[in-house]
């Protein structure tokens, strides 16, 4: 979702006081001193964690300002951090919010139902920009929709290019829907390995629209020493 127009919908993902799955496998990541990104933070839930457990800086990317405004006053520590510096809030999309200065800085990178948004030659440069921003030693935990949709198997979204199969879902939006293999070949190509033990598929009511049952792939990806 990449429109202020949006965030009044009826999105779990904007409810402040809904966790998903992913969010307590992802959780598990965060630790003291942690440097740690979020790209779509939404109304920061996770940037709220990792703040909680300390962590010595979160930078959040996020198109919408209304949604990170409520994130501001649904988190007092939110609020806090970014007064004192722990939090940075960066109004825009990734990887168009990459920086230099965010070169080997991150031990965490979390993505979760934002990457999907991009078409192939975008996520390429995006992964390029995550795996450069994260240390050797660092994560990238993202959580993207795979073809098992509810809106594909109802006949909901308009095909919009085969080849990378992204779709016009019912929200007005365009996403990619993922087989596992490209997922997984795309973060190969990107300079990631992924254990077998990392990459689980997920059957998930609710997850992005209340009434939907979807499948959903959560990885945690970490850079090849060769990457």
């Amino acid at each position: 979702m990449r429109d202020d127009k949006l965030t009044e919908q009826n999105y779990g993902f904007d409810d402040p006081y809904w966790t998903t799955p992913f969010e307590h496998v992802a959780a598990q990541l965060l630790h003291s001193g942690a440097h740690v990104l979020e790209i779509g933070c939404g109304v920061g839930r996770m940037v709220n964690r990792a703040l909680k457990r300390n962590a010595s800086q979160v930078v959040a990317v996020e198109p919408r300002s209304k949604i990170t405004e409520r994130m501001l006053e649904s988190f007092p520590l939110c609020n806090s951090a970014s007064k004192d510096g722990r939090l940075i809030v960066i109004q825009g999309t990734w990887p168009d919010a990459y920086s230099d200065r965010f070169l080997s800085t991150f031990d965490i990178v979390l993505a979760q139902s934002s990457l999907h948004f991009l078409p192939k030659a975008e996520r390429t440069l995006a992964y390029a920009a995550i795996r450069r921003s994260l240390r050797n030693s660092g994560v990238f935990a993202l959580a993207m929709r795979s073809v098992d949709s509810s809106w594909l198997a109802r006949g909901e979204a308009e095909l919009q290019d085969s080849a990378d199969n992204r779709y016009l879902c019912p929200d007005g939006e365009v996403r990619s829907f993922f087989y596992v293999e490209t997922l997984l070949q795309e973060l190969s190509e990107a300079g990631f390995s992924v254990a077998p033990t990392d990459c689980t598929p997920r059957l998930i009511h609710a997850y992005a629209v209340r009434d939907e049952w979807s499948v959903w792939y959560e990885i945690i990806a970490r850079p090849r020493s060769d990457g």
